[in-house]
């Protein structure tokens, strides 16, 4: 009978801690915005990017992009956000994005859609990063690709 008693007041308090943490608050400002870029024939990469509000922190919490490009060639794409207060080109963090090819007999279509978490302190760079990979049977690259993406998260102060 003593296990019980030692037992109960155990419970209650695993019971108030889970219970607490259900009602914490939603983030109060929701951010999303939309990154594109192509690359032209002849070109293996592109890359397009957009800052931070001043005084800003951001968190990125999801990732959807959707990409197109010439059967057979394959793509990478990735997101990576920078400091201002490291040397320009310095990355603080980075983060592939898994694409699902869907063949097609005229443009491969790719999709993806990530939970991430990403931070990017006052004075960064969110940016997208695609690239052809390395076909050795086409050195001139052929054809058009392109990249779509939508992030979300919320800003902090």
């Amino acid at each position: 009978m003593k296990k019980f008693i030692l037992a109960a007041p155990t419970m209650l308090i695993l019971t108030f801690a889970v219970g607490a943490t259900a009602r914490a608050q939603e983030p109060a400002n929701p951010v999303q915005f939309h990154l594109s870029c192509n690359i032209p024939s002849g070109q293996s990469q592109c890359s397009a990017q957009v800052s931070l509000p001043p005084g800003k922190r951001i968190v990125l919490e999801t990732v959807s992009a959707s990409a197109s490009a010439p059967p057979p060639q394959q793509i990478s794409l990735s997101i990576s956000t920078t400091s201002a207060t490291l040397p320009s080109g310095s990355a603080v963090a980075s983060h592939f994005v898994v694409l699902t090819p869907t063949p097609g007999p005229v443009m491969s279509l790719y999709f993806a859609n990530h939970r991430i978490r990403m931070y990017g302190q006052a004075g960064s760079i969110v940016s997208i990063h695609g690239q052809r990979l390395n076909m050795p049977n086409q050195p001139l690259y052929p054809g058009v690709v392109n990249f779509w993406v939508s992030l979300s998260g919320y800003l902090l102060p």
